[in-house]
């Protein structure tokens, strides 16, 4: 960004769910917005443990985690920490819990599942308050300027399409496929696909089945059971089922109509 110059601030990420963890890590590009993380910890102990042992300058940190709650461990560590900032992500959308969290002094509350976006806005807010003025950075800047967090999730998301497509032969192709590739939680998977396709995940690879399956009864000359099982149906019955809802035909007939 002309004429700023960001040093890398250090961050932890505190969740209780690994795979929500390796997903902030996945699909932010944290050092593309001038940030290194340098802590991680999966519950409230792990997490206060962590702050002194890092101390770093920022924390995403759940409440719901085991040992210490969130807020418990918020306390502490801003008992021995008073500059360092933190950001709750949360699934909880809760009165009680977001007005604790204010009176902790908290930077920011965001809810599961994260809008990256949303994140961006608050990191620019902290870099502000922290520099106090002497960095002009403000949210239209920091959103213009750096990599846009949207770019990034339709890069997953595209990636995501593109392993769905490589493996639709896969009978048992699932959203627990798809969250231990991209080291992502099933639950979250599921609302981004959404978010960003329009489709459920399970109408999406239907969906993909069925345009695969046309294309090959209308180039090649393999069997309707071949081509069910490169379509990932080993099932004929059940192949002939799905594609006669998404396109009024059988298979059979579909080949048929379309080589008049």
């Amino acid at each position: 960004m002309e004429g700023v110059c960001l040093s890398m601030r250090t961050v932890m990420i505190a969740d209780d769910e690994q795979l929500i963890i390796k997903g902030y890590k996945k699909l932010f590009d944290w050092n593309a917005y001038g940030y290194e993380i340098v802590a991680e910890a999966m519950d409230g102990e792990e997490a206060v443990e962590k702050a002194k042992l890092f101390r770093p300058d920022i924390i995403l940190i759940d409440i719901n985690m085991p040992k210490m709650n969130g807020l418990q461990a918020i306390k502490e560590i801003k008992s021995l920490f008073s500059d360092i900032d933190i950001i709750i992500i949360s699934g909880y959308d809760d009165f009680l819990l977001v007005r604790e969290a204010l009176l902790l002094q908290v930077a920011d509350y965001l809810l599961k599942p994260i809008n990256f976006e949303e994140l961006v806005i608050c990191l620019a807010k902290i870099e502000d308050r922290r520099n106090d003025g002497s960095i002009l950075l403000d949210n239209k800047a920091m959103l213009t300027d750096f990599p846009h967090p949207e770019k990034n999730e339709m890069k997953t998301i595209d990636k995501m399409l593109e392993f769905i497509d490589e493996n639709i032969s896969e009978p048992e192709l699932s959203l627990k496929i798809i969250a231990s590739e991209f080291h992502m939680n099933p639950y979250y998977i599921s609302s981004f696909f959404k978010k960003k396709t329009d489709t459920n995940f399970l109408e999406y690879v239907n969906l993909r089945r069925v345009q695969i399956a046309k294309n090959l009864l209308d180039q090649t000359d393999l069997t309707i059971g071949e081509i069910a099982e490169k379509v990932g149906i080993s099932d004929y019955r059940s192949f002939s089922k799905m594609f006669r809802k998404h396109v009024g035909l059988q298979p059979s007939q579909y080949r048929s109509e379309s080589k008049r």
